[in-house]
């Protein structure tokens, strides 16, 4: 998670490559983290399910961010950042 005048992600996930959903996007989705598991060797269903994992965990992250120490403002904002990155890998 990064705050708002940052990127979407910590770090670009290809060097010299755009995968065809970034160029419609401008930012990662599903089949950019798929192609970059793809060039690294991984399994396809490995991958998948690993992304998988985040939306099906998403009550545990909600109820972890809800006894969080933060602010109820930015427990909020968290929220709302971490839906709309799930929003991006889930399909």
């Amino acid at each position: 998670m990064h705050f708002p005048e940052e990127g979407r992600t910590a770090l670009d996930l290809f060097d010299d490559f755009e995968t065809e959903s970034f160029r419609q996007n401008a930012f990662y989705r599903r089949p950019d983290f798929l192609e970059l598991a793809e060039f690294y060797g991984m399994k396809m269903g490995r991958a998948e399910r690993c992304l998988d994992q985040f939306v099906n965990n998403k009550d545990k992250t909600f109820a972890l961010i809800g006894r969080s120490l933060l602010s109820d403002p930015a427990k909020a904002d968290f929220g709302a950042r971490f839906t709309d990155r799930l929003k991006a890998i889930a399909g």
